[in-house]
């Protein structure tokens, strides 16, 4: 007997707190504690998601000093800003080559 297991993707935004309402989800950068912002993606992104958490604060000494990091070693004109996947868990660091970039993709509730 062949037995179809479904099995659906956990998406945390869609957990309800005790008055029935969606709780909203929140992340902290680790490096400057800042509240990360939600940011949309391309469809095609190679992320595999609608959007991640991303660490907008152009003070964020990660992101500063992602700037000599990656000239440094790659001699490429470009950062990275704390990210978090929240459909994943996955933390790490969202690359950029310009400071304004992805900032247009975010979305204020």
């Amino acid at each position: 007997m062949k037995v179809n297991i479904l099995i659906l993707p956990f998406y945390p935004e869609f957990l309800l707190n005790k008055t029935g309402r969606e709780m909203e989800e929140k992340f902290y950068c680790k490096y400057c504690g800042s509240e990360t912002k939600r940011v949309y993606l391309p469809v095609d992104s190679d992320w595999g998601v609608e959007y991640l958490y991303v660490c907008l604060n152009d003070e964020c000494g990660y992101f500063q000093r992602g700037w000599d990091w990656m000239w440094n070693n790659y001699h490429v004109h470009a950062s990275y800003r704390f990210m978090v996947n929240p459909f994943t868990g996955y933390q790490g660091p969202y690359p950029v080559t310009k400071e304004n970039d992805i900032k247009n993709a975010y979305v204020a509730k």
